[in-house]
Order: C-alpha cells, then structure tokens, then sequence
C-alpha cells in the first residue's frame, strides 16, 4: 500500500542511525525520544500524527501487560482504558477465528469450491470453470475485488451513519452473482482464482457470510456467542444497533479535524468491529498461547500462521490464513493493520518472544515517520 512504501522509505535512515532526536515535517524542530517518560512520548507522537485519540497496548499471553491512553475520543472527553475505537481491517482476524471454529467442526474443507455451501452461485465470469475456495478467501487470492465507486458509496458516513440496511448476505448476492444489483462483470479480477492475490473486504465478507450459512447463526451472534463471551470481551461490538446507551466512550472518526458520524458497511464484518485495547488484548493473547483451546486448538493456529502466498502490497511477505506475516515496519511479525475514514490500527504479535502489541487511533496518522517510531516504542516495550 502506498502509505506503507512512504513509512519504509522516510524510515530507514531513523531506524539505522539511531538518533536520540528526529526531524519533524514542515518546521524542522526537534522531537526528544522521551526515553525515560513513555506517556510523554507518546503524547507527541499523538500530536505530530495530528490525531485526536491514541490507545496502545502491549500484552502477552497472561494480561495485558501495560495501557497508554492520550488525547480525546470526542475532540473533548479524555482517552481512557474504556473507550471502544472502530478497529477496521483488524476485524478481519475475528472472521477467521470463526471460520477455523467450524472447520475444527468438520463443516468444510479449505480447499472445498464455495459454491457447494452457498445459496447463490460465485464464480469469475472470465473462469467460470475455476472454484474459489474457502483457502482463496481467506488468502485474499479469491480473483474477487472491492469495485469502486460502488465500495464507497455504500458507507453510511453521507447518511448520517449508522448500520447498513443491506443484510449480509443479501449484499453479496446483488454484488457477486449475475442479475444482482450491484452485480458486474468488474467485480471480480482478470485473472484466476487462486493465481494472484488482491486484498478483497468482499471477499473476507463473503467468509463470514459463510459462517452464517454453515453454522445457522447471524454472523455477529455467532461471535458474540463462540468469541466474545468465551474471553470476556464485555465491550466489542459489530453492531451499532448493540452498544448499549450506557457506552459513553465510543471514540467518535474524524477526517482532517472533521467528526465523522459513527458509521459502517454491508460488508460490515471485514471492517466494523469496534471494542477497546483490554478486549483485543485478550482476543489477541490466545492466539499466543492457545493451550486454553478457549477458542481455537493449537494445531489450528499453526494452520492459520502457516504461509500460503505472496502478498503483492509492499513490506508484507506472505499471507497466512487471514493473518498476514508482516516486516513493513522493519520488524517482523505476524498481524494486521486496518484502515477507514477516521481509522487507523494496527495489531502485531510475536509470538516466539509471548507479546504482542496493539494501537488504535480514530484518525489517520498524518506524520509516517512517528507512527514507526510508536510502534517500534511498544515493540521495545513489549521486549523488555
């Protein structure tokens, strides 16, 4: 992605050197490491990247293990260990949770054709003879693609927010199969399933329909009930219509200084998922250590971690089965970032040294250079 080809590139010099200061954009001062003060570094780092809220964590498989909060969720109201963000793409981790629980089941295999499962049919009009599989959706080599402007213009953000009225399903029907809707021959590449990949939010979509189908439940029941509950994840919501009145701290996006309405998509399960840093650190420690079996066996996660195709956006090595083996911020690990109007995260773990690490922020990081610089804190933080 070409925000990840910018960091790379404005951070090596930083990352090499080893400077104790370093230059900020535009007016040439001087930014101190703070090495001593983490909350005053990460305060200006918040105020540089120009984003009203900043949450991190680091956590191992045991506890969240330490939680910074900085800046508002509102433009006024303080950043606390409370407040939910819209996590985008992250989401995406949560899918494929479900997903793994029933092929654990025995429900399907990885490389079973979709089409066996769903009740419309799925296929690349240009390959008609060529199944896309569950293993295709989950690696993002489905041949299937988010088609702009239809993508966009089905956010809710221009009508005020809110859910989206489309069903799951229904969406993906009028989009993918002939005679929809929204159907198009451009919905799907020009090339093979299975061949090339292109990151696809329909397609991890099209994932958690399938949970749907195989398991007889709507998609966030079926993750309230077998996810959430499981690992007292009290504040993580798909749903706006499921926040209770009494979520106060629900971190508003904004858009270069612009409030944003709290919105969502139908393609709401690849992106919308909003909960706080304590609940993700949870979610996120037991893919450190899985020995619970709480969700997932540990075989399982060793699937999900394994390598199966190159990722084609720059800084990421291969994918596995919806986590992605990533190096982009010259360390590696395995995680996902995400991205949305107001959005910006990014969850990595490493898991042969027990830690992960966590940001959210609801806007999007103006300065590249001190969003490396905070993760590269919170891995330091996280080795210690």
């Amino acid at each position: 992605m070409s925000r990840k080809v910018l960091l790379i590139v404005l951070s090596i010099a930083v990352f090499f050197a080893g400077v104790e200061y370093i230059i900020l954009d535009h007016n040439d001062l001087l930014l101190p490491e703070y090495r001593d003060d983490v909350d005053q570094f990460m305060e200006s780092r918040r105020i540089v990247m120009d984003v009203p809220g900043l949450a991190a964590g680091v956590f191992t498989s045991d506890d969240l293990e330490w939680g910074g909060y900085y800046g508002t969720y509102d433009g006024e109201t303080p950043v606390s260990e409370d407040t939910v963000f819209m996590i985008a793409s992250i989401s995406k981790t949560v899918i494929g949770t479900a997903a793994m629980q029933l092929w654990e089941q025995g429900y399907f295999e990885l490389d079973d054709d979709i089409n066996d499962y769903l009740d419309f049919e799925v296929r690349n009009p240009s390959y008609p003879e060529v199944p896309i599989t569950f293993r295709h959706l989950m690696t993002h080599f489905s041949s299937i693609t988010d088609r702009y402007p239809v993508y966009v213009d089905l956010y809710t953000i221009e009508e005020g927010g809110g859910d989206s009225p489309w069903g799951l399903g229904e969406f993906l029907q009028e989009y993918l199969a002939p005679g929809g809707q929204f159907y198009d021959a451009g919905s799907y590449n020009d090339f093979a399933p299975g061949s090339e990949f292109d990151y696809s939010n329909y397609g991890a979509a099209l994932l958690a329909h399938l949970v749907e189908v195989l398991s007889g439940e709507e998609y966030s029941s079926y993750c309230q009930k077998h996810i959430f509950d499981p690992l007292d994840m009290d504040n993580t919501y798909y749903l706006l219509a499921n926040i209770p009145a009494s979520e106060t701290e629900l971190a508003v996006p904004f858009d270069d200084g612009e409030a944003l309405p709290h919105y969502s998509y139908p393609d709401y399960p690849a992106g919308a998922l909003r909960t706080t840093i304590h609940d993700i650190s949870k979610f996120a420690a037991f893919y450190l250590d899985p020995s619970s079996g709480a969700l997932l066996e540990p075989a399982t996660i060793e699937l999900m971690f394994g390598e199966y195709g190159e990722s084609e956006d720059f800084g990421e090595g291969q994918m596995g089965l919806i986590w992605v083996h990533m190096d982009w911020m010259l360390f590696k690990a395995v995680g996902h970032t995400g991205g949305d109007p107001g959005v910006d995260t990014t969850l990595l773990l490493f898991p042969e040294d027990d830690y992960g690490i966590v940001l959210f922020m609801n806007d999007n990081a103006s300065n590249l250079i001190q969003y490396r610089q905070v993760m590269s804190r919170l891995r330091d933080m996280g080795r210690e």
